[in-house]
């Protein structure tokens, strides 16, 4: 049942793929939306703000109207002696009446008709002061001045927009400054163990950033010397050792038995075979030789030619006729050749298959040979690790062809890995990343 529901999830993935969803989202794109987000805000609150504003005003406008013209009607219904107490109940801290004998305003009305005064009230404003003709010629000054507080609401509901989109800003940018010193700490990891030869990383960003990237710019140069001073050690004894291997190959030439001397120089050669691996080993090709622009197709093909004419049956295909390709020209050579060389150990027919994509690089070197245990195939990386109880036809190294190889790949932040075929052979497959 559990396999059932893998495999179901692996196709639901692969019918997926189609959708090319990013897993990455730029920090430019993120700044650009959150910019938006921002701007629309302040864009919906401005006019949230204007369309409040203008109904607060409308109501506020409609119960002025009908607070003048109520007015107008007690006066009109009232005897003179109580006019002056209704003004003084009608009016509001917005709305202030008086009586005078002429108008007091530049602006007035000499009919009151509520119609004709609704029309007059209703285009004059929130900010006026007129004056309206009243019987036995008085007159009814209104000065209206509208003290609305959504003003003031509006302002802060500004304010406060302005507040929280600085504050996003803020935020945004305090993100991508611890970010990027962590993003440049995972880099540095994935070269850790691969590549110690590199400057320094950059430290900024906070206190608390700078420290630790000083701290694992230590580490990283601990770790180096270590390594150093074992790949000096190695160096230093294979070295020491031709001297006396060297002696011994002279004293095989006063052995009277010419089968024994035989045996004795064969023993001899598979030392310093031996002593020149662990020397190219320790002198890690792979991570001081420069970077060069090189065309990686062009150079499988020129050594899967160069074994083809030494009668080896070797094929190569390829999808694409040239690929750039930045990397170290003599490592790159170095793994291809390994690979192939222990192919034609082992089996007759080789086929080397090149495949690319957008993002990646993939060689296939596949042989009919014996094949690997697949207890051992991860095994078969580790330096000096031979395998005992596969491919047996031709024993023979030291078990560190393929530790040099892997260390080659992974310096190039590529992978490899070794697969078991069906009924027999092996396949080597090396992939790396390439710029779309």
């Amino acid at each position: 049942m559990q396999l059932r529901l893998k495999d179901n999830f692996r196709r639901l993935c692969v019918r997926l793929q189609f959708l090319k969803l990013p897993r990455k989202i730029p920090g430019t794109v993120i700044f650009m939306i959150m910019i938006t987000l921002v701007v629309v805000n302040l864009g919906v609150v401005f006019v949230y703000t204007t369309y409040r504003k203008y109904e607060q005003n409308l109501a506020s406008s409609e119960e002025m109207i009908s607070q003048v013209l109520n007015t107008l009607y007690l006066i009109q219904i009232s005897s003179e002696g109580k006019w002056q107490a209704i003004i003084q109940i009608s009016q509001t801290a917005e709305l202030k009446f008086s009586l005078s004998n002429k108008p007091t305003a530049n602006y007035f009305i000499e009919s009151y008709a509520a119609s004709s005064l609704r029309e007059h009230l209703k285009g004059i404003g929130n900010h006026f002061l007129i004056s309206i003709h009243l019987p036995n010629q008085q007159w009814l000054n209104v000065n209206y001045q509208l003290k609305s507080p959504a003003a003031l609401m509006q302002i802060f509901i500004v304010i406060l927009a302005i507040v929280i989109a600085f504050a996003l800003l803020f935020s945004a940018w305090t993100l991508v400054r611890f970010t990027r010193p962590l993003r440049e700490f995972k880099r540095m990891a994935e070269q850790l163990g691969v590549g110690f030869h590199r400057n320094p990383i950059i430290e900024y960003g906070p206190a608390i950033v700078r420290e630790t990237a000083d701290a694992m710019d230590q580490m990283q140069q601990r770790i180096h010397n270590l390594l150093r001073d074992k790949n000096q050690m190695l160096a230093a004894i294979s070295h020491d050792l031709r001297t006396p291997i060297t002696r011994l190959k002279l004293r095989t030439q006063f052995i009277q038995d010419p089968g024994q001397a035989q045996e004795w120089l064969s023993d001899l050669d598979d030392m310093e075979s031996m002593i020149n691996q662990i020397l190219t080993y320790t002198k890690d090709i792979a991570k001081t030789e420069e970077l060069v622009d090189l065309d990686l197709v062009a150079l499988i093909y020129a050594i899967s030619d160069n074994y083809a004419e030494q009668g080896y049956h070797i094929i190569c295909q390829s999808s694409i006729a040239r690929l750039p390709f930045k990397g170290r020209l003599l490592a790159l050579k170095r793994v291809f050749t390994n690979v192939i060389h222990n192919a034609t150990k082992y089996a007759k027919q080789i086929s080397v298959m090149i495949q690319t994509s957008d993002c990646y690089v993939k060689v296939i070197i596949q042989d009919d040979g014996p094949g690997i245990p697949k207890a051992q195939l991860s095994k078969v990386f580790t330096a000096f690790y031979r395998v005992d109880h596969a491919r047996t036809a031709k024993q023979g190294g030291t078990g560190l062809g393929l530790a040099i190889t892997q260390d080659i790949v992974h310096a190039h932040k590529g992978t490899i890995e070794l697969q078991n075929c069906d009924p027999q052979g092996l396949k080597v497959i090396i992939t790396f990343p390439v710029s779309s």
